[in-house]
């Protein structure tokens, strides 16, 4: 990532960020943060300053109140690591048409999602758990975002807060931080404040996203596990695991629900059979 790509995450995470008492970064106010003048950030985010200490890095990274995976995001792009992007990355179709066919094996609901938590594929058990129609499915599409899969947990149209009940409100935080997880180094593209922007306009994600950078020692896990009463199927239990797949159009995430008891897994194996590929 060149100085001012990283100039540019930077001042993206000042203005998309809070302080511990909920108030929006400033420069000024961050700045005395992280010990510099406000004249010394304001470089940093032009990408006019081409020195920065490993010690300015660490309080900006407490600033802002980074993950653990967040951080080291953020550390390999101030080295130049990081990758500037400015769309969407694209998945080689040879390696797409490979990953659906891997999908379509499974006996479990599993889907795929790029950096930005859009959605690239699903296989047809976890339309038919999630009880996805297909005019929500073009709804989804039709959005600013996309089929992002923050939109179809927030928005209150896809109805997964009425298909998830009680379990809704961690199903939605995990989601919260799988996306803190896998954006960082995308977060000052133009296709992400895109995104953003939109999601945004859900109350629920807005007040989320910014309840998540005022929490002390957030975790931050690649798996979850769910239970809840499925208004068709009754009481259900998974675990969702998330697989890194590196790809040269950029990372691609699977996430696969595993059965957590007996009475799920029969279910999975009925969808399976119901809902070939």
């Amino acid at each position: 990532m060149e100085r001012q790509d990283f100039g540019s995450l930077l001042k993206c995470l000042r203005e998309n960020g809070r302080d511990r008492q909920g108030k929006r970064w400033t420069r000024e106010t961050l700045s005395r943060e992280v010990h510099l003048s406000p004249d010394q950030l304001g470089r940093l985010e032009r990408g006019d300053r081409k020195y920065l200490d490993a010690q300015t890095l660490k309080l900006l990274a407490k600033s802002f109140n980074l993950t653990g995976s967040e951080k080291k995001a953020f550390y390999g792009a101030a080295s130049g690591l990081g990758v500037n992007r400015t769309g969407k990355p694209e998945l080689a179709l040879s390696r797409l048409d490979m990953l659906l066919a891997d999908m379509s094996a499974f006996r479990t609901p599993t889907y795929l999602i790029d950096c930005y938590a859009d959605i690239i594929a699903v296989n047809t058990i976890q339309l038919a758990f999630f009880q996805v129609k297909p005019e929500l499915k073009d709804r989804a599409r039709r959005k600013t975002a996309g089929f992002n899969l923050l939109y179809l947990i927030y928005a209150p149209e896809m109805g997964f807060k009425d298909l998830l009940g009680s379990a809704w409100n961690e199903v939605a935080w995990m989601g919260i931080m799988l996306l803190r997880r896998i954006s960082l180094p995308y977060r000052q593209t133009a296709y992400f404040k895109h995104i953003f922007c939109d999601l945004c306009n859900e109350s629920s994600f807005d007040i989320d996203w910014y309840t998540s950078h005022r929490l002390e020692n957030l975790q931050d896990m690649t798996y979850q596990q769910v239970s809840f009463k499925h208004p068709l199927h009754g009481p259900v239990a998974y675990i969702s695991t998330e697989t890194l797949i590196g790809t040269e159009g950029g990372n691609i995430y699977m996430i696969n629900y595993h059965p957590a008891d007996g009475k799920t897994a029969s279910l999975f194996e009925k969808l399976s059979a119901e809902n070939p590929r």
